[in-house]
């Protein structure tokens, strides 16, 4: 029998024009194996075992980042054991971010998936369904057909029918990729039914937040604008009204804003006509009108270079206030996701053999223990290192609480244009104290 394998470069496999044309060129060269390389994804290959396989696909544009694991599962129950334990593994590696299980798992999750019924769970089925609880998945929404198997297609007679095939995800990935969803297509030329999962382009975008840029208070008419705004108040608490009146601000400091268009390249271009108008005086040194127009370079020059150096310092500071801090949600969420990672499930020893769970722990004390060896307990030395002490005063008072004032002082001594330093104060502060 021949065995092909071929690979085609075609751009953009989300157009059903270019879907059929794929699927008519596997069909007439008979191919076991076809890649496609479609240069809007990434699919990076981390894990592939008998039964399953881990990916992490990322689009190149857009924010659909997850993993993805492909089943096959066993027909033997035994065996399927051995894939609801690599799904676990695969779930401590995942960790936080985005999971999808897609594929057959040949075996029913609930009672009512078989078209003939039954009374009670197998033990197949109780299994595949603890599995699930503790991988903390559920199937997506989908569309198109409930049954994904058949057990014979050319019979006419048969009328066994099974839930094989099914979605699985977790919540993060519901919560990221909320319009993403299922469809089982009909049989066509197999008893399975093929599985596809649709991320739809328009999925809600986060909004970007308002940005004030500080250099436009300096600018000819702000308080002007800022007056004009604020003028009508409306009704409600003051706070109420407080907020209301910021987002009325929101439209028409961004119009002053973006009136003085890009400050990086308006400074650029200043530059350069500041370089080309003194030559031209010099070529022409009684022309009044050449001088007028380097005088008027100069100054534009001089307040776009302001402008600039003002949005440059706000930029610094932001960045430190976006990164600075470590104590975030998200650090903490990345930090589990690496302790799980670096978790060892498994180790073997030198003559090879295998040990798992809390095995593990004692195979490695006892390879330091055999490398290392054993020492005799030894008394401490700390007297003989430390040889300055704080006296008790000494000590409370360092651990004293800091007044209000205190907190005022240091607050109030930070100048509005100058980033924060490491640990969020500025040098003039440490200077004062």
């Amino acid at each position: 029998m021949e065995f092909k394998i071929a690979c085609w470069n075609i751009r953009g496999m989300n157009n059903e024009f270019k879907q059929n044309k794929a699927i008519k060129f596997i069909r007439e060269e008979r191919l076991q194996i076809c890649a496609f390389i479609e240069s809007h994804l990434k699919v990076m290959m981390i894990e592939m075992s008998k039964q399953v396989m881990l990916c992490r696909i990322e689009a190149c544009q857009g924010r659909v980042n997850f993993f993805c694991s492909f089943v096959y599962a066993s027909n033997s129950g035994i065996e399927r054991r051995d894939l609801w334990k690599k799904l676990d593994k695969q779930k401590q590696f995942v960790g936080v971010w985005p999971w999808v299980i897609v594929g057959d798992f040949n075996v029913t999750l609930n009672i009512n998936e078989h078209s003939a019924g039954g009374s009670n769970a197998t033990l197949d089925m109780c299994e595949f369904r603890d599995t699930v609880n503790l991988l903390e998945v559920e199937d997506i929404g989908s569309n198109g057909f409930f049954y994904t198997w058949t057990k014979s297609l050319k019979s006419k007679d048969c009328k066994t029918l099974k839930k094989l095939a099914r979605i699985l995800v977790n919540e993060e990935f519901l919560r990221q990729i909320p319009e993403a969803y299922g469809m089982f297509l009909p049989y066509l030329v197999s008893d399975h039914s093929p599985v596809v999962v649709i991320f739809k382009e328009d999925y809600p975008r986060k909004g970007r937040s308002f940005r004030f840029s500080n250099f436009i208070t300096e600018k000819d008419g702000f308080l002007d604008l800022v007056k004009k705004e604020w003028e009508d108040s409306g009704m409600g608490f003051h706070m109420y009204r407080l907020v209301q009146n910021f987002k009325k601000l929101k439209k028409p400091l961004n119009r002053m804003s973006w009136s003085n268009g890009n400050l990086f390249e308006k400074a650029n271009r200043l530059k350069d006509k500041l370089r080309r108008d003194p030559e031209a005086c010099d070529k022409d040194p009684y022309n009044g009108e050449l001088r007028k127009e380097a005088a008027k370079s100069l100054n534009e020059y001089i307040e776009a270079a302001k402008d600039e150096m003002n949005l440059l310092q706000q930029k610094v500071k932001v960045q430190w206030l976006k990164e600075g801090d470590r104590n975030t949600a998200f650090f903490h969420s990345m930090l589990k996701a690496q302790r799980n990672k670096s978790k060892v499930e498994m180790i073997c020893d030198e003559l090879g053999n295998s040990y798992v769970g809390d095995e593990v722990a004692a195979q490695f004390v006892a390879h330091f223990e055999n490398f290392l060896g054993k020492t005799d307990p030894v008394e401490p030395l700390l007297n003989d290192i430390f040889k300055n002490i704080l006296t008790n005063e000494k000590a409370a008072e360092m651990v004293n609480l800091v007044s209000d004032d205190e907190i005022k002082e240091a607050m109030f001594d930070i100048d509005s244009n100058k980033a924060s330093g490491p640990d969020g104060f500025t040098s003039s502060f440490f200077k004062k104290a």
